[in-house]
């Protein structure tokens, strides 16, 4: 019993003092951290690799579209440089993977890149056809500085109601290079869903 008055209140002191150290390191300026596994989602942002995954909340036997388009200008009108209908079968989820791959096959973003085309695949879980690949042109190609990528992480983000469409992605300038420009919501390029009745 005795041992164990003692060690119970070795234990008691130990805690005191080590919580007493942690605030003093705080309070001195020190940062606590702790180095965290790496995931598969942080390799793909390290490598600015332009592969995204969406769940698309869509009733069965719902059609859409998937859109690849750029705008140079407000009076240009949009140019469609991709469309695809898809259906949504009757699976319990239905989940969809795009990718922009490079067609030398390097382990790199393309869609900041100034290349001229991309391999671009789809591959949707949940659909009645699964996927395709094709060559597309990258939107926007000819502009090789003061552009901005955006991922839209879900539809709260930006959607059209009157059409039901949501953008996925969308390419447009940035502050500093809207600021030289007359219009700063243009040139811009997106990728969206789109419902189809």
């Amino acid at each position: 019993m005795y041992k164990r008055t003692i060690l119970l209140g070795i234990l008691v002191s130990v805690v005191v003092v080590g919580s007493f150290v942690a605030r003093a390191v705080v309070s001195n300026g020190a940062i606590p951290f702790q180095r965290l596994d790496l995931n598969v989602t942080d390799l793909v942002a390290a490598a600015h690799l332009n592969i995204y995954k969406y769940r698309l909340r869509l009733q069965p036997g719902q059609r859409f579209k998937v859109i690849l388009r750029e705008q140079r200008s407000a009076d240009a009108g949009p140019r469609i440089l991709f469309e695809h209908s898809f259906v949504r079968d009757d699976a319990p989820d239905a989940t969809m993977r795009i990718s922009f791959l490079r067609r030398d096959n390097k382990f790199a973003g393309v869609l900041l890149s100034g290349e001229k085309d991309a391999h671009l695949d789809i591959w949707c879980e949940g659909c009645t056809s699964n996927g395709l690949g094709t060559i597309v042109p990258v939107p926007l190609s000819d502009i090789r500085t003061g552009i901005v990528l955006r991922s839209h992480h879900s539809e709260s983000h930006r959607i059209k109601a009157e059409n039901g469409e949501a953008q996925l992605l969308s390419l447009f300038p940035s502050t500093s290079r809207a600021a030289e420009t007359s219009n700063p919501n243009f040139p811009r390029a997106e990728l969206v869903i789109v419902r189809v009745d």
